[in-house]
Order: structure tokens, then sequence, then C-alpha cells
């Protein structure tokens, strides 16, 4: 006969409810909260869900027998904790999502079944780095720091610190802290591009229980890294939002780099909110929370001005660096959008041997296709916004749509009047780095985008490829923007600065009109 047992599940289904199945008398014992179980579910045979909790039948609810059973566990142990459990049950009600998306967000592998084959140990050989004495601003803020790390208590500081002031060496000496207690911490970064870079600078400390996180992993090594941290074997991660899922236990920090970046909001259900999430598991878990910024975020910056969190600064560079020269085109006055300035300042620097970045954040070759007879505009079927020309070599283009990803082709003549004058304007990185390579044919120019990176290795070879000085010019998006130290670079150009600052403060105005 069947256990009276009853498991509480829930499916990663945007359905705010959660169903009650018998557990098999031959499991009693087995199945605990946490537990991913399969489970008939509607039409389909087994369901992937998750255990929230284990009751008996209660008065007024189905009677046992007219209950479906639990076909099978996808694990024998649980995959989330008491404290998952509860940060789920939180973003459910903070982010107005099912529980059963929060907590399959939780669970960083989500629906991923385990490997039948588990992925080979690597382990990489790094040499202990130099110490140097801290800077009088970064001992004072340690003096705030370390102690709470040691506490084991909950703490929220924000390392509010200008450009190049050290920030990555107060997080390097915190996590040190925090594994000195016995505890993991968590290093969250806003752009995949900056794991190559934040791993180079810790790698040496840290060993084999630092590990790299991030959506571009293929599955083999997401689970090996995922039992690692499981197992205790990993103490120390590195990654964007999704790392902070991770099963590290016991917690003692988590750093947020760039706390401001709007990359730690997550488009797709569950809608949360990296930094926000940050701190709740953080509380859960008694950890102390960093928040790093140069600029931080309007709410950051109200929380430490109502002492809600406590902000240190670090006001001056490391040896008293100076701050870069700014220099603003006004390129009503020039015939192209390279200006006379950039191009000349791109030419001393390829004569000098040094490397130079030129940024704008809009992907693809040309950014507008229209009919010159009948005014037809290129544009997304599904979503009705600009489709984006990109090249796929000679002579090939497509029209790719950057929000859902349709593709089509860019035929030579308009669809709709049949003309064959069609006007491509605007421009991408794939537009800058041909004039690039027109100007200076011998220059090396690399192209660093979502679109340019291949293979869960694309960031770490481009990294290693600008490190190593087998490029003179770097052209990319926001990827580049923010958060790197090329210490051979010493020319940043930005393309239609005013242009990207206008559609900025249109996306914040229709935020608050929609809000």
């Amino acid at each position: 006969m069947a256990s009276l047992h009853l498991a509480e599940v829930a499916f990663p289904i945007p359905l705010r409810r959660v169903f009650d199945y018998r557990i098999p008398a031959e499991w009693d014992g087995r199945v605990r909260p946490g537990h991913r179980v399969w489970a008939p579910f509607g039409r389909r045979a087994k369901q992937m869900g998750i255990v929230l909790r284990l009751h008996e039948p209660e008065a007024g609810g189905h009677s046992p027998p007219s209950l479906k059973q639990l076909d099978g566990l996808v694990e024998p142990f649980p995959v989330l904790n008491e404290r998952d459990l509860a940060l789920a049950h939180w973003m459910s009600q903070r982010y107005s999502c099912s529980l059963g998306e929060a907590l399959f967000t939780v669970f960083s592998l989500g629906r991923r079944r385990p490997p039948k084959r588990p992925s080979r140990e690597t382990h990489r050989v790094s040499e202990m780095p130099t110490a140097f004495e801290p800077t009088e601003e970064q001992t004072a803020a340690l003096a705030h720091i370390l102690p709470a790390v040691a506490s084991g208590q909950h703490h929220r500081f924000l390392l509010q610190g200008v450009a190049a002031s050290g920030k990555t060496e107060i997080y390097r000496r915190a996590i040190s802290a925090s594994l000195e207690a016995g505890r993991g911490a968590l290093l969250l970064v806003p752009e995949i591009g900056l794991t190559p870079q934040m791993e180079d600078r810790l790698r040496g400390w840290f060993g084999d229980a630092l590990e790299i996180w991030h959506s571009e992993m293929a599955d083999g090594e997401r689970w090996r890294v995922w039992r690692r941290v499981r197992e205790g074997l990993a103490r120390v991660i590195v990654g964007p939002r999704s790392a902070l899922f991770l099963p590290m236990d016991p917690l003692g920090l988590v750093v947020i780099d760039e706390e401001h970046d709007t990359s730690y909001k997550q488009d797709n259900s569950p809608h949360y909110h990296a930094r926000d999430t940050a701190e709740e598991k953080a509380r859960l878990n008694g950890a102390v929370l960093i928040l790093g910024s140069a600029t931080p975020s309007l709410e950051t910056h109200r929380r430490a001005e109502t002492d809600k969190i406590n902000r240190i600064l670090l006001s001056r560079r490391v040896e008293n660096r100076p701050f870069p020269t700014v220099r603003l085109v006004d390129m009503r006055k020039e015939g192209w959008y390279f200006s006379d300035t950039l191009v000349a300042a791109l030419r001393e620097r390829l004569a000098r041997g040094e490397q130079s970045m030129v940024f704008l954040n809009r992907r693809g070759y040309s950014t507008h296709v229209e009919c010159k007879g009948c005014g037809w505009v290129a544009r997304c079927p599904l979503c009705q916004v600009s489709l984006v020309v990109h090249r796929t070599g000679p002579p090939g283009a497509t029209l790719r749509c950057h929000t859902c990803e349709h593709t089509q082709p860019l035929t030579a003549k308009c669809p709709t009047c049949g003309g064959e004058v069609l006007k491509i304007s605007g421009r991408g990185t794939q537009r800058v780095v041909a004039d690039i390579a027109t100007l200076f044919p011998s220059a090396r120019c690399l192209r660093w985008d979502r679109d340019a990176v291949s293979g869960r290795h694309g960031h770490e070879k481009m990294y290693k490829d600008v490190m190593e000085g087998r490029a003179d010019v770097i052209v990319g998006t926001q990827m580049i923007a923010q958060g790197h130290d090329f210490p051979h670079l010493t020319l940043v150009g930005v393309l239609d600065a005013d242009r990207s600052l206008s559609f900025r403060i249109s996306a914040r105005r229709n935020e608050r009109s929609n809000s």
C-alpha cells in the first residue's frame, strides 16, 4: 500500500499553483524538499518538478487514492536547500512569477538532465602573484570589510571607487578572508567578456578553488562546476548573474562588480535583478554583500545616503595615476562619421605600437534599409523593429532582428514595389572594422561583440589576443566598454556618443511613462 505522505510539487510553468502527489511506499524517507522529481502532469507522461514540502492529507483536500503518484527522482539527493527554497519564494513574490519558474532559476542548471558521463577534471597551474601593499584608502576600506567577513554575519557595503582605484584588490582580500573563515565567495561581473580578465587576476591566488561559470559553457562543463561547488571543492566562483545561484554552502561573501550595470536585470521571466536577489541571498546565508561601482545606481546611492548600506569611498587612483584627457568633437563640422581627430589619433598609436579601442554599441554592418521609391523600410515581421544588415561573406548579406533573432536575405529589389534603389544607412561594428581596414590596411583589427565571439572560450581567446599584442585596434560593443584593463591601450574612441546618450534618455523616459 502506498504511503500516506504527499509531496507538494511546483513545475517550471507560468501557473501560480502547486500540486500534490502520492509518494510510493518504497520511497518512504527518500524524498525530501528540494528534490527534482518526475511526475505525470496534464497530457504529459512525465514532467520535471521540484518538491516544496512533504505533508499528510489535509482535511477537505483530495483523497490520496485519487492523486497521481510520483514517477521517479531526477537525482538521489535534493538540489536545493532550505535557504534556496526561501530565496525562490522571495523571488516569486518580488518579481510576480510562478514559484516553479523561480525554483528552476534558483537551481542554476534549470531543467537540464545530469550527463551520462562526467566531464573530465581540468587543472590549471598559475604562479602565485606578488602581493603589494594596499594604498591608504584601500587599507581604510579593508578595516571595515575584513572584520565583517570574519564575523560570519550579514553586512552590506557600497565600494564606490573611481576607475583604477583598486576595487579588485579589495575583492581579492575579502575573498581570502572568507575562505580563511571556512566559507565560499561569489563574484559577479556584468558581462561574460569580463570573466577572462577576472580569472587572470585571481587564478594565481586561489588555484583550483576558483571556477568560472557562464551561459556559453557546454552542459557537461556546467555540471562539472556545479558538482565541484556542491562538494566543496570550488570555493570561489566568478561569472555573470546566473553564477549567483550556484550551491555555495556555507557562503560568506557576495560581490557585485559594476553593480549599476543594466546587464544584471534578467530579460525573460522571472525578471529578477541580480543585485537585489544577491542581497536577499546574502541575508539568508548570513554573508557579506559588497556592491562595487564608480557610478552607483540611483537606488544604491539613495540607500547609502539613508544609511541602509555602508558606503566606502576610493577617491584616488592607485599610484595617483592621472585620469584620461577627454576631447569632444563636433561631428557637424566633419564630413564623415570618423572624425579627422580620431583618424589622426589612431594613426599616431599605430606608429608607436600602442593599442586603440573604438566603441560603438551597435552590431552588424548597417542599421537601416529603405526603398527610395516607395519608402518601404525593412522591419522584422514579428517585432516590427528595423532589421540590421549583417555581412556574411562576399558578396552575401542578411537582415537580422536583434530582438528575436529573425533572419531573412537582403534582396536587390524592394519587395513592395520592385524598385532597385535601396538606401542602406547607419552603421554597426562590422562596418567600423571594414572602414578601419580601408584607412589602415596593415592594422590588426579585432571585433569583439556577440556576433564575433564563438565557442565557450571565445571571450578568453579575444582577451588573450589583446593582452599578448595580437590586436592593434579593438572594435566592440558594451562587452568592451567597462572593467577591462589593457596595459598597452592608450586611446579610446566613442562613435556617435550623443546618439547613444539620447537613446538611453528616451528609454528612461519611456520606462517612467509606462510605469
